[in-house]
């Protein structure tokens, strides 16, 4: 059966179609990269920027209907709705109908939550789900 990790979502998030559109992040560990967190549903209190994706499992937790499938949420985070709305495009653009082992990769884009306050930003999310073969 098909499954996704998060480091494998991570590898096909990680090209510049998807890479370009976000902010970097410097970890605890003085290591620069991209501002992409790795089945996280919260990141970092320490990241500062804007433009940024985090994902996390999404699929039931324990349903028979739901046998064959993995899924996770893609947050597409940015200030501005337009800008967090063509995040959401290009990981859909980068990894729908992509083959993994076992099982094909499909996106769905969801419509965009406006920010809760000021200090917070847009997000679009995609649910990414993976069916098996």
């Amino acid at each position: 059966m098909a499954s996704l990790k998060g480091g494998d979502l991570y590898t096909a998030l990680n090209v510049s179609a998807v890479t370009g559109l976000l902010d970097t992040y410097t970890g605890s560990n003085g290591v620069e990269g991209t501002a992409i967190f790795i089945d996280a549903s919260i990141v970092p209190q320490d990241f500062d920027g804007d433009e940024y994706i985090n994902y996390y499992l999404s699929e039931p937790y324990n349903s028979n209907l739901s046998y064959g499938y993995t899924a996770r949420t893609v947050a597409c985070h940015a200030r501005l709705e337009s800008a967090s709305k063509n995040i959401a495009i290009a990981v859909s653009n980068t990894i729908n109908r992509e083959a993994i082992t076992g099982g094909l990769m499909y996106c769905e884009i969801l419509q965009t939550l406006p920010p809760a306050d000021g200090t917070d930003v847009y997000n679009t999310p995609v649910t990414v789900i993976i069916k098996s073969e």
